[in-house]
């Protein structure tokens, strides 16, 4: 069986060399680096490869699906970044109450008669 180097396995597929080294290199096409680090591809590797790249996504498909996913998740958020808002407001007021109750506590003891 004639295993193929990425040039030849580019021209059997009719895509570029640096596509068959980025299938390689994310391991979604099959192959072995020989003992000098060059790659070799078996042709029936190549074949079913490239038979599931055509039905791949477009980009166009990935960055809408993506687009998509990131509204979804931006109005999520929103309503989350709401509620925080509304919980710290809520701890703010009781901070500025225990700041005070704080400040009336440290005045000393007979400060209270002169305050009547």
């Amino acid at each position: 069986m004639k295993m193929l180097t990425p040039n030849e396995a580019a021209k059997r597929a009719g895509v570029s060399r640096p596509t068959i080294m980025n299938a390689l290199n994310s391991k979604v096409l099959h192959g072995y680096q020989n003992n000098r680090r060059h790659w070799k591809i078996k042709p029936e590797d190549l074949d079913e490869w490239a038979a599931n790249r055509d039905s791949k996504p477009t980009m166009s498909d990935i960055v809408t699906e993506q687009t998509e996913l990131l509204r979804d998740e931006v109005q999520v958020l929103s309503v989350e970044v709401g509620v925080l808002r509304e919980r710290l407001a809520g701890r703010d007021a009781l901070i500025e109450q225990l700041r005070s109750d704080l400040e009336h506590a440290r005045r000393p003891w007979w400060r209270k008669f002169l305050d009547r």
